[in-house]
């Protein structure tokens, strides 16, 4: 395996900003290292999009306790490379685990396995966000998802008359209305995606709706069978589910007030729609409804469609979940057993070597947990 982080070294001097970089870091080292903690540079792509390489330096606690699910630890090659590689803990010692259409199922039993309902903070840490535009190749109803070069945080558009706004899910030209797992490859550069991916989110802030007219923001399940979109405009905020003959439709708790924040998403099997707050945090879960999405096996398709009038929305945000999957070797092989060690798993799980090609990682070859991400400053956070 090629080795994913090393230890940092000082930034090359560029003026008063980098000094001060320097001395930081520098500064850093030598304090926290008599805490058995170190500064790596991640140099691989295997945990996009939480952590970039060649960009972000890591706080690394030696001395940490035992691992525990979802944290993000080092350790060592079984190659002997002399640098680690990073990855999140998903399996524990002497469990089964499983990968079924991305998500992770763990149990104490082949015939125990329970898919597993991750915490808030690891679920943000793990979605992709697809940067949506409104200038996109098909025009400006049309989503399109830029490269890194020129994507931002989120998007405003304004719709008018009867449209349909498509999500095109690719880091490059490549259009495709379609939720693919596209993904970074280890030298940055875009790769297509093979699997279809069915769990996604939708933030989005409607400024103002006129002339009488109805958002509705649609997740397709193909395969399925299942249609769900929630509808804002005339006639209130509701969620209507199947086709528009015969759909079902449920009234939401809404006081027609705007501007009015909102999230649909289907995470972990739950299908739920938040009210936001002015911060685009949670605020107030409307409802929240059981969704199997295993069994899809066509496209997964976020639409939003206005029936007449003007909508402005601002704060749009798009991300799909992380797809896990077992190679094809062993594609279908049932739950695995982890035995002695630990099951560690990529983020970026197309182009991560992980557990799922050399198994289990031995208590012995652990290097300590990523404990906080340092450098880039605009993007310091502590790590789940």
């Amino acid at each position: 395996m090629k080795p994913e982080v090393r230890e940092a070294r000082k930034p090359r001097p560029r003026g008063w900003r980098w000094l001060l970089v320097t001395v930081v870091l520098v500064g850093t080292v030598f304090l926290v290292r008599g805490f058995a903690v170190d500064v790596f540079l991640v140099v691989e792509q295997s945990m996009w999009p939480g952590f970039r390489g060649e960009e972000d330096r890591i706080l690394v606690q030696r001395l940490a306790q035992k691992p525990r699910r979802w944290q993000i630890w080092l350790y060592e090659s079984d190659e002997g490379s002399g640098l680690p590689l990073v990855k999140r803990v998903v399996g524990m010692e002497d469990e089964f685990i499983d990968l079924r259409a991305g998500d992770l199922y763990v149990g104490k039993s082949p015939d125990q396995m329970q898919r597993l309902i991750r915490p808030p903070d690891v679920v943000d840490d793990l979605l992709v966000p697809l940067f949506p535009t409104p200038a996109g190749e098909g025009g400006s109803d049309r989503f399109n998802v830029l490269s890194g070069s020129v994507r931002g945080d989120s998007t405003a558009l304004t719709l008018s008359g009867n449209v349909v706004a498509h999500l095109k899910s690719s880091l490059s030209e490549l259009v495709r209305e379609n939720i693919y797992d596209d993904h970074l490859g280890n030298e940055g550069g875009y790769q297509a995606g093979s699997q279809v991916v069915p769990d996604i989110r939708v933030d989005l802030r409607i400024d103002a709706i006129q002339g009488g007219g109805q958002l509705q923001i649609w997740h397709d399940l193909r395969g399925h069978g299942e249609r769900r979109a929630v509808c804002i405009g005339a006639g209130g905020l509701s969620l209507r589910v199947g086709d528009f003959d015969g759909s079902r439709i449920t009234p939401l708790a809404w006081d027609g007030a705007f501007p009015v924040a909102l999230r649909m998403e289907t995470i972990d099997g739950r299908f739920r729609v938040v009210r936001l707050g002015g911060d685009m945090r949670p605020q107030r879960v409307l409802l929240e409804q059981r969704r199997e999405t295993g069994v899809h096996g066509g496209y997964s398709r976020v639409r939003l469609v206005l029936d007449a009038g003007v909508v402005r929305l601002s704060s749009v945000r798009v991300a799909r979940d992380v797809y896990w999957a077992w190679p094809l070797r062993r594609a279908g092989a049932g739950a695995y057993h982890v035995g002695d060690g630990y099951f560690f798993l990529g983020d970026n799980a197309p182009v991560s070597d992980d557990s799922r090609k050399s198994g289990p990682v031995p208590r012995g070859r652990l290097v300590g947990r990523a404990w906080r991400i340092v450098w880039p400053s605009h993007r310091s956070r502590a790590l789940p």
